[in-house]
């Protein structure tokens, strides 16, 4: 699934999304919170409303993770009729789940996928030359490709992605599932867009199909190319991340990215 602007619609539970199905006890669990029942399955459904009955079915279209998404992806997209509310307590609640549960797609390219959110900054913000670009591909992965010059003190080319306010905690790690070309790319993130410094980690890529492991406590400040002395990143939450390349050479480069997923 996506992270898009499609807004997820209401219905009421009939036939197989009926919560009180024998399918769906067999694989539900349940929350009691303030009166209300908020409850999920490993199924396509999430259902949640007031305990007593009456209960209301949101099409999740991939589980309780998805519905995460919209939580701390997309809040706006929530409707505010009282069955979901965007408050600080309902983020806690469910920030407490996905702990407990799964880890929660940052960005899943998919044939259909929005790139809304996401910008290029070239090197032309410093006098350069660098061009970079960002597509999504036939096969539905993000394709980060272009040239890095190093004329006109240039050098370096970046795709930068804005979520709302992610909660995570001095364990949280973010796993990239890419293929690259041999090449080092960053990974950064910051705490608030507003932030000059950003945390970053160089990885380097295969030629093949990959998963990267990098924990939020091992990325380094920095700003402008030169390490902060500051502390290792540790802070409580994260609203920006950015794929960059800069080695320091004029290189064409290609990045498939076909998830970058935050376990908590």
């Amino acid at each position: 699934s996506s992270v898009g602007s499609e807004h997820l619609p209401y219905k009421q539970g009939v036939g197989g999304s009926n919560p009180s199905s024998p399918t769906t006890k067999k694989r539900k669990k349940a929350i009691h919170e303030s009166g209300w029942l908020f409850s999920f399955s490993t199924s396509s459904e999430v259902y949640f409303g007031e305990t007593g009955g009456n209960e209301k079915s949101h099409p999740a279209r991939g589980g309780f993770s998805n519905l995460l998404n919209y939580c701390f992806l997309e809040p706006n997209l929530l409707p505010q009729n009282g069955v979901i509310v965007k408050s600080p307590i309902m983020n806690a609640l469910f920030l407490t789940i996905a702990m407990l549960t799964s880890s929660i797609a940052l960005f899943d390219f998919t044939p259909q996928g929005n790139l809304g959110r996401w910008a290029v900054i070239n090197d032309g913000v410093m006098g350069g030359l660098s061009k970079g670009s960002l597509e999504i591909t036939p096969e539905g992965h993000g394709k980060f490709s272009g040239s890095v010059s190093l004329e006109n003190y240039g050098g370096f080319t970046s795709i930068r992605c804005a979520v709302a306010d992610i909660a995570v905690t001095e364990s949280s790690t973010v796993q990239l599932r890419v293929k690259g070309d041999g090449k080092n790319y960053q990974f950064r993130v910051k705490h608030k867009a507003r932030d000059y410094q950003s945390y970053i980690t160089t990885f380097s890529t295969t030629g093949e199909w990959e998963t990267i492991e990098m924990p939020l406590s091992e990325l380094y400040p920095s700003w402008r190319g030169q390490k902060l002395d500051m502390p290792n990143f540790d802070q409580s939450s994260i609203n920006e991340f950015t794929f960059l390349i800069a080695n320091k050479r004029n290189e064409t480069f290609e990045l498939l990215i076909d998830e970058i997923r935050l376990v908590p």
